[in-house]
């Protein structure tokens, strides 16, 4: 069942307080292999990826694979109920108007001696994996 806290009171105080004590911690060889996948990806770049696809999904793709086609983007797309379209572009709509009051401005200063700036860029493309089976999200 849901519980709903009101705020301020004593119990959602201790409620707050147990949440920002409690440690969440992994074993020692699960943050190590982590990092030893990481360090893999960075390495041998798609080559280690599909390794790990392979390995962990037990799925074996080409590295063409790694990229969905458009016309298959768009062949899924068009099996999307109008209403659940209508309402996902409305909430992206939402989402961009939000994010873009928060958008960070490239800056330069130049005194004579020196030069010092922060350069913000978007990136063109983006690669997530997200692992089948037992994942832990902490």
């Amino acid at each position: 069942m849901l519980q709903i806290w009101k705020f301020p009171s004593p119990e959602s105080q201790a409620f707050l307080q147990a949440i920002e004590q409690r440690q969440v911690s992994l074993p020692a060889e699960w943050t190590e292999r982590v990092a030893q996948i990481i360090e893999d990806v960075r390495r041998a770049g798609d080559a280690a990826v599909l390794r790990y696809i392979r390995e962990f999904d037990g799925v074996d793709l080409t590295p063409e694979g790694l990229r969905v086609p458009p016309s298959e983007l768009q062949r899924l797309a068009d099996q999307v109920p109008q209403g659940l379209l209508t309402a996902l572009q409305q909430a992206a709509d939402r989402i961009r108007r939000f994010h873009a009051q928060h958008r960070l401005a490239s800056w330069d200063w130049d005194d004579g001696r020196a030069w010092v700036g922060l350069r913000f860029r978007p990136l063109d493309v983006v690669g997530v994996y997200v692992p089948g089976g037992r994942a832990a999200y902490p």
